[in-house]
């Protein structure tokens, strides 16, 4: 499965729905502090998790999220979405 069609099987979800209806709340956490830096630490990849993305890596792209999301904005980030999708 491709990811394009990970994501839009995700969105297809009872979560993706949520997460659509949340749009602005989603914007706004991307805008966030923790978002921005999230953002700074996934192009900080030098190109090696696009690479994967577009590669279809999942163990590339898992390994390199995992490692982010393990970091205190990180798993801030994750904590907010999570809220959002309850």
């Amino acid at each position: 499965m491709t990811i394009k069609e990970q994501a839009d099987s995700l969105l297809r979800s009872a979560t993706g729905r949520k997460l659509k209806a949340s749009d602005s709340q989603l914007q706004a956490l991307a805008d966030s502090a923790e978002g921005q830096r999230v953002r700074k630490m996934i192009e900080g990849q030098s190109g090696g998790l696009q690479t994967a993305l577009e590669s279809g890596d999942m163990e590339s792209v898992r390994r390199a999220l995992s490692g982010i999301l393990q970091t205190k904005e990180g798993a801030q980030l994750t904590e907010q979405l999570k809220r959002l999708i309850q």
